[in-house]
């Protein structure tokens, strides 16, 4: 079998409706058998496991399968990062896709590439458009060796989405991310950030990023309901920042503070009780967090926090977040 160079993880849960467009997109006859893609069934109760073993059929050479109980999406990479051969490594979720084209030429040039994180542009599908993210002043194909030459507007295409590190560097450094739990996959953002020392941008997009399906971990319903869990790993990054670059960390919150406020101000039966203790939070860091607010979308905040969540102010925050 071939020398792997990159290792995509699959986190599989009751995703037999979107697993074979997910699949498709890897499997292709011109997809080089030095990628390999692991599927970590996690307790699925569909025909995901199945499916999976199918598409392991068809290309034997590329697929692997981990089937385990449940633990949500960190515990599935986990066990993928222990099982990852390849020079490379990152997440693709079940529900969404890679341009083959683009993963092609991706492993194609990972073979010759040596920077610890390589970003790719990403595309977004909504309701109502489709767009991409990418750098709009990064030079492509050239490794850059100082994150300072990231600006706010680049903390855009830092999502899990947009990132693929060398594996060594996420083992070397005991990378796991939170088990038990839902939105760890911003931890693949953050924390092995402090021992990357070089990256490098591509011009194709790599990853469409599916928004449109009902209970997608981005609906603004399912926000609501995971607004406990989120908060969980918001403090997690307080508590760990020591251990992430200063700037880096600082220019992320600045981006990302507004979708963290509508996680954790979100007002639902299941976490009123909370409330309290996460106001007290807050307060500590308030300061730290607002200082750079948008202002409108603090206005649209104080409106929500002084009454009920309605949809209407999830969606225009989201909508204002995406084209920031």
């Amino acid at each position: 079998m071939a020398n792997k160079v990159l290792s995509v993880v699959v986190p599989t849960y009751n995703m037999e409706a979107y697993l074979p467009r997910c699949l498709d997109s890897v499997t292709r006859e011109d997809v080089p058998d030095t990628l390999e893609v692991i599927v970590v069934n996690d307790g699925s109760k569909d025909r995901s496991l199945e499916i999976a073993k199918e598409y392991q059929v068809k290309r034997p050479d590329i697929i692997q399968i981990i089937d385990k109980p449940n633990g949500h999406y960190g515990s599935c990479i986990n066990a993928a990062l222990k099982a990852a051969t390849g020079k490379y490594f990152r997440p693709l979720d079940a529900d969404d896709w890679f341009d083959t084209e683009s993963l092609v030429q991706m492993i194609s040039r990972l073979e010759t590439t040596n920077a610890d994180m390589l970003i790719t542009p990403f595309k977004v599908f909504t309701k109502d458009e489709i767009f991409t993210i990418k750098s709009e002043h990064l030079i492509p194909n050239q490794v850059h060796t100082d994150l300072q030459t990231l600006n706010a507007k680049d903390m855009r295409f830092f999502a899990m989405h947009g990132i693929t590190y060398k594996t060594d560097v996420l083992k070397q450094s005991d990378y796991r991310q939170t088990e038990g739990i839902c939105y760890t996959d911003m931890e693949y953002v953050l924390y092995p950030q402090d021992h990357v020392k070089s990256f490098e941008c591509f011009n194709e997009a790599l990853y469409m990023y599916d928004m449109n399906r009902e209970g997608q971990s981005m609906d603004p319903y399912v926000f609501q309901k995971g607004a406990l869990q989120f908060y969980k790993i918001f403090k997690r990054y307080l508590e760990n920042r020591s251990s992430i670059p200063k700037h880096f960390f600082t220019k992320l919150l600045d981006f990302l503070h507004p979708f963290y406020f509508q996680i954790i101000f979100s007002k639902t039966k299941e976490n009123d009780l909370y409330l309290n203790k996460i106001d007290k939070e807050l307060i500590r860091i308030n300061k730290e967090i607002t200082k750079n607010l948008d202002k409108r979308l603090f206005h649209l905040l104080t409106l929500w926090r002084s009454t009920k969540i309605h949809p209407w102010i999830l969606e225009s925050m989201k909508k204002s977040l995406t084209h920031r």
